[in-house]
């Protein structure tokens, strides 16, 4: 087995494959979408509310 190699700060370097970057930079966008669809969906849902009335005809 070889030692594992380091950055001159100290951390630990690992090699990482072309298909790993593309996995990672994938889930990232992921998330940010569904995390910005969330927000979206949250700040709206106060605004429908309001112009569809409180009366008991919204109700149930």
């Amino acid at each position: 087995m070889t030692e594992e190699q380091r950055s001159p700060s100290g951390k630990p370097m690992v090699p990482a494959t072309p298909k790993d970057v593309i996995h990672i930079r994938i889930g990232s966008l992921a998330l940010v979408l569904c995390v910005g669809i969330g927000l979206l969906a949250g700040l709206t849902r106060p605004r429908r509310q309001r112009r569809l009335g409180g009366g008991p005809e919204s109700r149930g």
